[in-house]
């Protein structure tokens, strides 16, 4: 079936044809408008066109006085022709317009013999003579200074057949480059007149005149486009052109192509009218001590879609930012310019699925209809085809420049030489469709059919086959080592660390196919039954969720930080994330709640930690976010006092509570001990009591009931100065323990077929009633009514004060945490999920949210703000009562209790290393304050 369901899968579109458009990219403010600008690949490889000019020069004689594109130049009258020079040109003013041009000069030897002793002497001309001297510009060329001339580039010699460059610019109205001999020069002189470049580019609305600003425009029109899309001109110089925006545009890329269709196209520049980014959302705090740390919700990402002909698969950026694309359906590779203009299109082999590039910029593609994979130069022209396996999906290069092959067809991977001579087949698992290879050389297979990923050493020996996700699909390692593998059917990224065990299993969207990392660790997913791409942070929390066309299947990340993904599904497009990988948040903090606030920092990732702060100082922090389009407002206002205190009890402390004078106790359940401290941390005395006591209640005459959880289950009676009063057989397993108005208490028997026992304030057993399977967390409301989280059925039984069963509700989870707030709104946590559930008080569940890893225990405060105890994640979440995570708190090792103390303090046992953590204050002062006002104060 599952064969069957991947033959749906992989089924591709073939002769799409949708018509091409060019396009062009981004970052420089004027006025309101984002300009961007950035490298532009020529139309053809630049200087292998034709040059605007080509002479020959011979030592003997002067055999012409020459310039540019026919300008009209008086030739150059004897005084200026000094004697011994072996060449004299000119170019003239109407190319140069007394700006700033560039150029390059090529000199190739015509001679059988070396040169020695050549010089190049450049002169300008103002007003008909000779002025004087220029000062070198450090290119070879020169501007207009006082003395009379100066000797420039120099060759000492010239080895036959050799060619020599020369850049040169320079500002002056006219230019006279000579050529000095000392012997024999015989040469060939090529000029070429570098691409026009863009400097800037004024604001204005659709249909209105703007102006483009720089140089080599040269000195007749030529054209200007917004998006492939020609541009009236109005104006036109060497430096500055004035056109009509084209109407509508709010996103464009601008490019210049001068009157010679031999010169390349100028760099182009984004134009942009976006509105300033959204506000970031969603703004918590994790506190720890002298420190907090600050998350939010990701602020919008400019995307802009290039339509181009085919279907796309894998992608790749080289190091110049060109983007070469898969195209299954016409049997090709395109390339892309940084802008997103389409540089070339090489045919390959049928169906290609992979791609990579080598440290060379050879571009290696896996064909997956023909068994084959095709190298590619960095200019496109094929350097070979080798053969490999059946049914090739992808391809990667290791240090050493060999090419490693996954071979769908029959569960192989090839190895290739860099020259594509096969080194070895190594059999790997079922469905094999990523490769992905760490610093260490090691080799990592996805294996969609077994559901594992296969690690092998460089020489192709497996180390090891690991359990991950269902159909594990794309795979990418980081720099730490660690292996990220996406879970087609089980929409998660698993992550494993180098020796191949799990460390994080994390959600993304709909059928996750390929993945990459970006600069700062973040991880990038495509889904492509979502048409989305996720954004995790390193350690998998999701940072971000954004469009991206229809069927998003490979991802790469540019230079620039843009993220490129191929649409696979019907769009036939490229759909570029602008600046995804560099998005920017500035963050803000006062010690008032008004403000002013002062500036703390800025962040490209969504989470900023802050470090020296001061205990027992309430410090307001907000976020805002920056792209091209400005900086948006503020996020809500999140408030903390941070004061935390860490004292050490018994082993393995689980349950907590505080008596009315403020003391608290603690079960410690790997000693059989009870602990009491006092409210400042102090240890006032340890108590024997059961065997593995779980928790704690305590009574209104301030007597200490403790569940000692082993089976034949007991629970414990101390007085306040802890003495033993007594010990009372419950059922077996007892975990949970709860007192009601009437000084009964009620305690779960995890084991004992799922019973909870009742005593009476002496001790005696009133009765034992059914719930559900292993009940463990228990809590009464104001009508005396008893709740119960049944761990292995999720549910949650309601008894009445004489034990019989009101409801079972379905909700939770594994649920071990049960509290109920002042209005009797019930709320338990799931340990398997990460979630708490909020329950109405007749049983109908009012919302579930998302807090840390393995919640357990929940205590509520006076506001109704709930806190959570996540054991997986050492740390402890507060709620609004609207299920707002409000601030996150650090504390220690595997949190299992809190509690709350009357001055709103509070206090969490840490099962795994021994410690109480008192967060001083936590509960008191404004949590959550909103900020609706002006973005500067």
């Amino acid at each position: 079936m599952l064969i069957r369901n991947m033959e749906t899968l992989r089924s591709r579109r073939f002769g799409c044809s949708i018509q091409i458009i060019s396009a062009f990219l981004p970052i420089l403010t004027l006025a309101g408008l984002a300009l961007t600008g950035c490298s532009q690949r020529p139309k053809q490889q630049q200087y292998s066109k034709a040059p605007l000019a080509a002479y020959e020069i011979n030592y003997s004689a002067v055999t012409k006085d020459m310039s540019i594109k026919s300008v009209d130049v008086t030739p150059p009258s004897a005084g200026r022709n000094i004697t011994g020079k072996a060449g004299l040109f000119q170019i003239g003013n109407a190319m140069f317009n007394g700006n700033m041009v560039t150029a390059t000069i090529y000199i190739i030897n015509n001679d059988t013999v070396p040169w020695t002793g050549v010089e190049m002497q450049a002169y300008s001309i103002i007003s008909g003579s000779p002025t004087g001297a220029d000062t070198d510009l450090g290119t070879g060329w020169y501007i207009n200074s006082p003395a009379i001339g100066a000797w420039g580039w120099l060759f000492t010699s010239g080895t036959a057949g050799s060619t020599y460059t020369i850049p040169v610019g320079g500002r002056s109205a006219n230019k006279i480059i000579g050529f000095n001999a000392t012997s024999n020069f015989d040469a060939l002189v090529y000029i070429y007149v570098d691409a026009p470049v863009i400097t800037g580019i004024t604001s204005g609305t659709s249909g209105s005149t703007i102006t483009i600003s720089g140089y080599n425009f040269l000195d007749t029109q030529g054209s200007v486009f917004f998006n492939g899309v020609s541009a009236p001109v109005q104006t036109w110089s060497d430096t500055s052109i004035v056109v009509i925006l084209p109407a509508p545009l709010t996103f464009a890329r601008v490019l210049v192509e001068t009157n010679d269709p031999n010169t390349p196209y100028s760099n182009s520049f984004t134009l942009t009218n976006l509105p300033q980014p959204q506000s970031p959302t969603n703004l918590t705090a994790n506190v720890g001590n002298n420190q907090i740390t600050l998350s939010w919700g990701p602020s919008s990402i400019e995307t802009y879609t290039h339509t181009l002909t085919g279907c796309f698969s894998a992608v790749v950026a080289d190091n110049s930012g060109n983007i070469w694309a898969a195209n299954e359906c016409n049997n090709n590779v395109i390339e892309l310019s940084p802008d997103g203009a389409l540089i070339g299109t090489y045919p390959v082999g049928l169906c290609p699925r992979g791609i990579t590039i080598d440290s060379s910029g050879n571009v290696w593609v896996a064909n997956n209809g023909d068994n084959n994979v095709t190298e590619l130069s960095a200019t496109g022209l094929s350097m070979g085809t080798y053969a490999v396996g059946s049914e090739p999906t992808s391809i990667a290069i290791d240090s050493s420049g060999n090419a490693w092959v996954v071979d769908y067809g029959d569960n192989t991977v090839t190895e290739l030489s860099a020259t594509g001579i096969s080194i070895g087949t190594y059999a790997v698992g079922g469905c094999s469709e990523d490769i992905a290879i760490d610093g260490s050389g090691n080799v990592w297979v996805t294996n969609g059919c077994d559901n594992t990923v296969t690690k092998m050493n460089s020489n192709g020996t497996t180390i090891g086959v690991y359990a991950v996700g269902s159909y594990p699909w794309g795979v990418a390692t980081d720099t730490f080592g660690n292996v990220l593998i996406a879970d087609y059917f089980s929409n998660t990224v698993t992550e494993l660390n180098s020796t191949g065990s799990i460390i994080g299993t994390y959600p993304v969207g709909s059928a996750p196919r390929y993945i990459t990392i970006d600069s700062l660790g973040n991880i990038w997913i495509t889904n492509y039954s979502g048409d989305t791409v996720t954004e995790l942070s390193p350690a998998g929390v999701t940072i971000g969720t954004y469009p991206a066309g229809s069927g998003p299947e490979g991802i790469t990340i540019d230079p620039s930080g843009n993220v490129w993904v191929t649409d696979n599904n019907g769009g036939d497009t490229v759909t570029e994330l602008v600046g995804a990988a560099n998005h920017s948040y500035n963050i803000y903090y006062s010690t008032t709640p008004l403000g002013p606030y002062t500036q703390l920092g800025f962040t490209t990732t969504t989470s900023y930690t802050v470090t020296g702060l001061t205990n027992g100082m309430i410090y307001y922090f907000r976020a805002t976010a920056v792209n091209s389009g400005g900086e948006s407002g503020y996020s809500n206002q999140v408030s903390v006092t941070l004061n935390q205190h860490t004292y050490t009890v018994g082993n393995g402390p689980a349950g907590i509570a505080i008596d009315s004078p403020g003391n608290i106790w603690v079960a410690n359940q790997s000693d059989n001990t009870v602990t009491e401290l006092s409210s400042t941390g102090t240890t006032i005395g340890t108590y024997s009591v059961g065997s593995a006591p779980m928790n704690i209640a305590i009574d209104s005459s301030g007597n200490i009931w403790v569940t000692n959880g082993v089976n034949p289950g007991t629970v414990t009676k101390l007085s306040s100065t802890g003495s033993t009063i007594g010990t009372y057989p419950v059922g077996s397993y007892p975990a949970g323990i709860a007192i009601d108005s009437s000084g009964n208490v009620w305690v779960t028997n995890v084991e004992s077929l799922g019973t909870v026992t009742k005593l009476s304030s002496t001790g005696s057993t009133i009765g034992a009633y059914t719930v559900g399977p292993d009940p463990w967390g228990i809590a009464i409301d104001t009508f005396g009514d008893v709740w119960i989280t049944n761990f292995m059925s999720s549910s949650i039984t309601e008894l009445s004060a004489t034990g019989v069963t009101i409801g079972t509700y379905t909700a939770c989870g594994m649920s071990m945490g049960i509290a109920i707030d002042g209005s009797g709104n019930v709320w338990c946590s799931d340990s398997y999920s990460g979630t708490v559930t909020k329950l109405s008080s007749t049983g109908s569940t009012i919302g579930t949210y998302n807090i840390g890893t393995n919640p357990s225990s929940i205590a509520i405060d006076d506001s109704g703000n709930v806190l959570v105890t996540n054991s997986g994640s050492n740390s402890v979440t507060e709620l609004s009562p609207l299920g707002n995570t409000i601030v996150t708190y650090s504390v220690g090792n595997s949190p299992n209790g809190v509690a709350i103390d009357g001055s709103g303090n509070i206090w969490v046992t840490n099962n795994g290393d021994n410690t109480v953590t008192e967060l001083v204050g936590a509960t008191t002062g404004p949590q959550f304050f909103p900020y609706t006002g002006p973005i500067w104060p």
